[in-house]
């Protein structure tokens, strides 16, 4: 059996359905080296049945449910692939996802993540990566748009890194940062790491294609909503401690990097919002 080229992770919290089909998408991937890890949060458990009969799929079950990015950490201390796949559990990808991924990571020394174009289940973008505003606010690019949206009206607001929902990374520029952070329970997380990657260095691949469909179900409860609440005051603390001076660099960064080009102007995120809201 040769090494794995990459290990797909799947964090599992509910709706065992969604999560199955998920994984099945994961094992009828055409890239043969890949190894997919799903970290168990349920509260019930049965996450070894979700993996029954799938090949090369394997369920880890951490003692607690630590968040999000504790289980994208647990999964990844789990193999040593150099590439790092993650697909939320109501998503599913095409054939070709993890291939094309993986093959946009190896564009340079310095390649560190690849954000692709997600769709909803209306057919509309659901996402085109992560943008950050000038006063720290996480935006989905692209949300809601069509699905063929040219890339340059995507690029208007300039791609940081990609959504937790449908990702890859390099496991040596998640290694530098020290992993996900684990102290944003829900949300925020992958904005954080895109962030940290960004202020390394490391860059962002852009796959055009929409090789993903996330059947999100809009709508959250008092939990989630108190969740991203706290998460985007964090991440506005921790990088934005002064409205309009973001943080350059990091404190792993020798040289460190502006930020500023990758900032988008607060009027055009307040327009993107109330183009949305019609």
């Amino acid at each position: 059996m040769s090494a794995p080229a990459a290990i797909a992770l799947v964090v599992h919290h509910a709706s065992p359905e969604r999560t199955r089909r998920c994984l099945e998408s994961l094992c009828g991937q055409d890239l043969e080296a890949l190894r997919v890890i799903l970290v168990d949060h349920s509260e019930a458990g049965g996450g070894a049945r979700l993996v029954d009969g799938l090949a090369h799929a394997r369920c880890l079950r951490p003692p607690a449910n630590r968040g999000f990015a504790a289980g994208v950490n647990a999964g990844l201390a789990a193999g040593d692939a150099p590439a790092v796949l993650l697909l939320n559990p109501d998503a599913v990808a095409e054939p070709s996802w993890a291939r094309r991924m993986v093959e946009a990571l190896s564009g340079g020394e310095r390649m560190g993540m690849v954000a692709c174009r997600v769709l909803g289940r209306d057919g509309r973008l659901d996402s085109a990566g992560l943008a950050v505003s000038r006063g720290g606010m996480g935006i989905l690019r692209g949300h809601r748009r069509r699905a063929q949206t040219p890339v340059t009206r995507l690029d208007a607001m300039p791609l940081l890194g990609p959504t937790g929902a449908a990702a890859a990374y390099r496991r040596e520029a998640l290694v530098a940062i020290g992993g996900f952070p684990e102290d944003y329970f829900l949300y925020y997380e992958d904005l954080e790491v895109a962030w940290r990657l960004r202020a390394l260095g490391w860059s962002c691949a852009w796959l055009d294609e929409a090789l993903v469909l996330h059947d999100h179900i809009s709508g959250a409860g008092a939990a989630k909503r108190g969740h991203l609440r706290r998460s985007r005051r964090l991440f506005r603390e921790r990088n934005f401690p002064q409205e309009r001076a973001p943080r350059r660099g990091g404190a792993a960064a020798k040289d460190p990097v502006s930020m500023e080009p990758l900032l988008v102007p607060t009027r055009r995120w307040l327009a993107d919002m109330v183009r949305r809201a019609l």
